[in-house]
């Protein structure tokens, strides 16, 4: 996911009829957006090393999405996010710099027997999307769709493999999350210690928690 900031007033993000997304429009970084939307195969570039085909093997567009951060009051921050296929140029920009805008669509898909959420007007849906699986692409081995994805969420576990392993020895670091998750992820892959790992953030919840900071957010 490409973060974004906006400085712009956004007062209708949870305004769409039914299931439709509503209309609002944002400054971003154009070649961010054609790369997480086309999802091309991409070259790993230190530190992040990554397999080339980490976006274009996905069978799910939301592993490129972007998360706008957006002032609506005093201090007081907003978010919204999109799967970056969800969003278009709002004109036909000549400049690195220029608006996207939100296409005509709707706000979940079903798309290989999964559904996936393409667009969150606030962080509480966000984050029950997330928790309910509706952002990303699937890696667990079971329901592969054909030996191409099978091959794809083999590599993507090895890599998380990698990136676990590589932060807990750097760090000497004994997180007991970190440790469970990686005896959880098999794969044949076997990725090189990564000297610069990318950022990491494990969260542990469950259904009790998570329900819990609902209803104290209510």
């Amino acid at each position: 996911m490409q973060a974004k900031k906006s400085n712009e007033k956004h007062t209708s993000l949870c305004c769409g009829l039914g299931h439709s997304v509503p209309y609002t429009d944002f400054k971003a970084n154009l070649e961010q957006w054609d790369l997480l939307s086309r999802r091309p195969n991409v070259l790993p570039y230190p530190p992040f090393d990554c397999h080339p085909e980490i976006l274009s093997g996905a069978i799910l567009p939301s592993i490129g999405s972007l998360g706008v951060f957006h002032r609506y009051s005093g201090k007081n921050y907003g978010f919204f996010y999109m799967s970056a296929d969800s969003a278009e140029p709002l004109s036909f920009p000549k400049r690195k710099h220029a608006k996207l805008k939100t296409k005509t669509t709707t706000n979940y898909r079903n798309l290989h027997g999964y559904t996936e959420c393409t667009y969150a007007c606030c962080l509480s849906t966000f984050a029950r999307a997330l928790y309910e699986l509706e952002i990303g692409t699937p890696i667990e081995p079971k329901n592969v769709t054909s030996k191409k994805d099978e091959n794809y969420r083999n590599i993507f576990r090895g890599w998380l493999r990698t990136v676990l392993y590589s932060h807990l020895e750097m760090t000497d670091n004994n997180s007991e999350l970190a440790r469970d998750l990686l005896s959880q992820i098999d794969s044949e892959y076997d990725g090189e210690f990564m000297g610069e790992p990318p950022s990491l953030l494990l969260l542990n919840c469950d259904d009790i928690e998570f329900n819990k900071q609902r209803q104290s957010d209510a």
